[in-house]
C-alpha cells in the first residue's frame, strides 16, 4: 500500500502543474505579485523559518544545499496544500477573503554517497484578488471602481548539492538551484457609473519567461554528544527577467460581456525586470535529552531552535518598459526574522521498534516571525506579524522516512496611517512527504550469496 501511494504521488505531477494560482490578498497589486512565497507547512509551522531548517527526513527546496544530506537511499517526494482566510479592514468598512490551493510539489534523492538531486515545481510568485471602491464625482453621480488580479508565476526548477566535507563532527554542503520561470499575473480594472453597466476596462500585465538561480550552504558541526549547530547561507545574485508588458484599454456598452470591447487601446512590448537580488542566514541547534518513562523505558528526545534572517532590496527592483521608460514597483525593502523551535519528544522511535506511546514520535512546532514589507502608505512602512503552529505525524509503515504535516498560522499586515488597508489572516496548511520503505530504498547495493 505504501509503495502504491508513493508511485500515485509521482504520477500526479502532471496534474498539479497549473494548481499554483491563487493568493487573494491585494497587496498582490504591486510589482509582479506577491514574491518568496516558497514555503512549505514544516518552514510555515517554524516562523517561516526558510532555508534554515533541514533534517535528513524532509525535503527543503529552499535550501539547495541540502538535497545531499536525505536519507541515503530514501528519495522525497513533497507536495502541499495551502488555505488562508483574510478580512481586510480600511476606513471603518471590512471585507473578508478565502483561498485554497496547492502550492508545491518536489522530488529530491541523494546518490553517490555526497551527492543529491531535486526536481520539483514551485510558486515564485502569485496575484488573486477583487475589491470595490465607489468615488462620488458630484451630487447625483457615482462612480464604482472594481479592482481584479489574477495570474501567477512559477518556477520549474532542479537543484543538485555536493558535501565538500562529509565527518563524524563536520559536515559543510554547498547547493544551487536553476529554475525556468514563467507565467503572467495581470490587474483589470473596470470603471462604471452608478446606475449603468457602460464603462472602461483597463489590463496591465507581465508575461515572465527567464532563468532563475541561486545557491546555498550548509555548514554543520557536532558540539557535544548533547549538541549540534547547524549554519546557513542563502544568496541570490542580480538578475534581468525577460518580459513582456502589455498595456490595454476598452469601452463597452456592458462591461459584463467581453464580446462587446471596443479597442481604445492595446500595445505589447518586450522588456525586462532588473531583480536587485537577495541573501540571507540562518542557524539550527540541536539538543538531545534523555529521560526515564514510567515505565523505565528509556527516551532520547530533540528538541531543535531554528532561526532565519533574509534581506531583499525591492526597492532596487526595476521593471525596463516601453521606450527606456523605468518603473521602481515597490518603495521599500522587504526584512524578514523568523523563530521556531521543534520538540519530538521520542526520536529513536524506529530504533526502538516502534514500542511506546504513539505521541511520543510526533514532532510539534511553534515559531513567529516579523517582517518588514515592501511598499507603504502615506510614507509608513507595511509590517507582518506572525504566530504559527504546527504538528508532524510520521507514516510508520515499512520503516520509511514519510510523514504527514499540518500547520496553522495567524497573523497581520498593518499600517497606522488613517485610511490605511489592514489585514488579519489565518491560515491553515497541509504536507505529504512520501518516501520507499526500508525494502524499496533506491541505489542500494545488494549482495547475492
Amino acid at each position: 500500500m505504501h509503495k502504491l501511494l508513493y508511485q500515485l504521488g509521482l504520477c500526479l505531477i502532471p496534474f498539479l502543474s497549473f494548481a499554483q494560482t491563487s493568493n487573494v490578498s491585494p497587496f498582490a497589486y504591486y510589482g509582479i505579485g506577491n514574491l518568496n512565497v516558497s514555503t512549505d507547512v514544516v518552514q510555515n509551522s517554524l516562523g517561516n523559518a526558510g532555508f534554515a531548517y533541514l533534517d535528513s527526513s524532509y525535503l527543503n527546496f529552499s535550501n539547495s544545499s541540502s538535497y545531499s544530506r536525505i536519507a541515503s537511499g530514501y528519495p522525497l517526494f513533497s507536495v502541499g496544500l495551502n488555505s488562508t482566510y483574510s478580512t481586510f479592514t480600511t476606513q471603518g468598512q471590512s471585507f473578508s477573503q478565502n483561498n485554497i490551493f496547492i502550492d508545491h510539489f518536489v522530488l529530491a534523492f541523494p546518490f553517490a554517497n555526497r551527492f543529491g538531486l531535486a526536481l520539483g515545481l514551485k510558486p515564485f510568485s502569485k496575484r488573486n484578488y477583487s475589491f470595490f471602491t465607489r468615488e462620488a464625482i458630484s451630487d447625483l453621480d457615482t462612480l464604482n471602481y472594481q479592482y481584479d488580479g489574477r495570474g501567477s508565476v512559477s518556477n520549474a526548477f532542479g537543484g543538485l548539492s555536493i558535501d565538500l566535507i562529509k565527518k563524524e563532527r563536520v559536515r559543510w554542503s554547498i547547493g544551487a538551484n536553476a529554475g525556468h520561470l514563467f507565467g503572467q499575473t495581470v490587474n483589470q480594472r473596470i470603471s462604471t457609473l452608478s446606475g449603468t453597466s457602460s464603462g472602461g476596462v483597463s489590463y496591465d500585465s507581465q508575461r515572465l519567461k527567464a532563468l532563475q538561480y541561486d545557491f546555498a550552504t550548509t555548514l554543520s558541526f557536532k558540539i557535544s554528544s548533547t549538541l549540534n549547530s547547524t549554519l546557513t547561507g542563502f544568496y541570490e545574485p542580480e538578475q534581468k527577467w525577460g518580459t513582456t508588458f502589455g498595456n490595454e484599454l476598452y469601452f463597452s456598452t456592458n462591461v459584463e460581456f467581453p464580446t462587446l470591447f471596443q479597442t481604445v487601446d492595446s500595445s505589447f512590448y518586450a522588456g525586462s525586470i532588473n531583480n536587485a537580488g537577495s541573501f540571507g542566514a540562518g542557524f539550527m541547534i540541536d539538543q538531545f535529552l534523555k529521560r526515564t518513562t514510567r515505565k523505565n523505558k528509556e527516551l532520547k528526545s530533540k528538541i531543535q531552535y531554528i532561526g532565519s534572517y533574509k534581506y531583499v532590496p525591492l526597492s532596487a527592483m526595476v521593471m525596463n518598459v516601453e521606450d527606456g521608460q523605468e518603473q521602481r514597483p515597490y518603495t521599500n525593502d522587504l526584512l524578514h526574522v523568523s523563530f521556531g523551535i521543534q520538540v519530538i519528544p521520542d526520536n529513536d522511535f524506529y530504533a526502538n521498534n516502534l514500542v511506546g506511546n504513539f505521541f511520543n514520535r510526533l514532532s510539534y512546532r511553534v515559531g513567529f516571525y516579523s517582517d518588514r514589507l515592501p511598499y507603504s502608505f502615506n510614507g509608513e512602512q507595511y509590517k507582518q506579524f506572525g504566530t504559527t503552529f504546527g504538528i508532524g505525524i510520521p507514516i510508520l509503515s515499512q520503516f520509511s522516512y514519510s510523514s504527514i504535516n499540518i500547520g496553522v498560522e495567524l497573523g497581520k499586515r498593518s499600517n497606522s496611517q488613517s485610511g490605511a488597508l489592514n489585514e488579519q489572516f489565518v491560515g491553515l496548511k497541509f504536507g505529504v512527504i512520501l518516501s520507499p520503505s526500508r525494502a524499496d530504498s533506491w541505489f542500494r547495493k545488494v549482495k547475492l550469496d
